[in-house]
């Protein structure tokens, strides 16, 4: 049975999540201190050492945990409630980094969860990136940028001050695979659909799918700036019109991106603003 809190103390709780951690952590003036796996005796007697030092300060914020104990899978946890406040759209729904990060932290916390931050090197991160290899569905190219994250979350951890500088640092030891020389496999190139296919499927899609397709051939915008697109956001004062999508891929880094709209493009539109 989970610990018995101390009278009008926070409560011992339970984090379960989809990606396969069961964890137990207590809620402290906003802060969240995470006591291991759930039910577990050292769990419940770290929540009482939580609760006891808290109550021994006057019920103020606690001090972080040290380095020296906290575990990958304290940092993992730590990590993904940054994540789902992070990677969000201007209009607050996740992006899909998110779904990135719960792959890389499923392949850590499985592999190393248990383990000491202060334990984690360039071997162990090493043995991750040969894991992920050895799925069989990973090509050398994700391998490599999901190794670059697992070295960003470390990094988020020398900024909280739970993990040591010199543990990041040994981290950016470990360079990417090269093309040829690893057993890696080589992702397949993106080639460019032929006019022909997509003229195809013009019949089989509503006008306004259609007309969708082909104002992304026009104007080379993405996907997701098209059907975003709103009469409001679009200059027509000149020959060639001009649309600032709100959201797009850089939005976060501050930049603007402006779309230019000629003649063919506008005759796809003008019905629609009409």
């Amino acid at each position: 049975m989970p610990s018995t809190p101390v009278l009008n103390s926070p409560k011992y709780r339970r984090q379960k999540k989809n990606s396969g951690s069961d964890l137990a952590f207590v809620e402290m003036a906003g802060v969240r201190y995470y006591l291991g796996v759930y039910n577990s005796p050292e769990s419940q007697n770290a929540y009482h050492r939580k609760v006891a030092e808290w109550i021994e300060s006057g019920r103020t914020l606690l001090a972080p945990a040290s380095q020296d104990v906290v575990t990958v899978v304290e940092l993992a946890a730590r990590y993904w409630e940054h994540a789902k406040v992070y990677y969000r759209k201007q209009d607050g729904t996740p992006t899909s980094e998110q779904d990135v990060y719960k792959q890389v932290l499923r392949h850590l916390k499985k592999l190393y969860g248990s383990l000491r931050v202060v334990e984690f090197g360039p071997k162990a991160l090493k043995t991750i990136r040969q894991a992920m290899i050895d799925t069989g569905t990973l090509n050398r190219k994700t391998v490599n940028a999901y190794i670059g994250r697992v070295k960003a979350i470390f990094k988020w951890g020398v900024e909280q001050e739970i993990v040591s500088p010199s543990i990041w640092h040994g981290l950016q030891a470990v360079g990417g695979l090269r093309r040829g020389r690893t057993n890696a496999s080589e992702p397949d190139r993106v080639l460019p659909v032929a006019q022909t296919h997509i003229d195809a499927i013009e019949a089989h899609v509503s006008r306004q799918v259609w007309a969708l397709i082909q104002l992304q051939l026009f104007t080379g915008a993405r996907a997701g700036e098209i059907v975003t697109m709103k009469a409001t956001k679009i200059d027509t004062s000149g020959k060639i019109w001009l649309y600032e999508p709100v959201d797009h891929k850089t939005s976060h880094h501050g930049h603007d991106r402006t779309i230019y709209i000629g003649p063919r493009g506008q005759e796809i539109i003008a019905p629609f603003l009409a």
